[in-house]
């Protein structure tokens, strides 16, 4: 799966997000969001189908409690497989 990655700890606070993660691959890269899904930053995450950061919206796949921006490097087998993965 060429799955050789790093993993980078993010402010997830300015985003609303109670944890959130960098992962760079060799395939792409990623972040992924843990949310209060009750807060009003998961929320708006849902109604935009985007994570926000200082008035700019970033596109993200939103569910159950989590939210994964991919970067534009990100191929389209690694999106699926994570989304794959993380939502079966």
């Amino acid at each position: 799966m060429d799955v050789c990655f790093q993993k980078n700890w993010l402010a997830a606070e300015m985003i609303g997000a109670k944890e959130g993660y960098k992962y760079t691959t060799y395939s792409g890269t990623f972040e992924l969001y843990l949310f209060d899904t009750a807060s009003d930053a998961y929320q708006a995450a849902i109604k935009n189908k985007a994570i926000t950061l200082s008035d700019t919206l970033f596109p993200a796949f939103i569910k159950d409690g989590f939210a994964i921006y991919f970067y534009d490097n990100a191929t389209a087998d690694l999106r699926t497989k994570i989304k794959g993965i993380l939502f079966p």
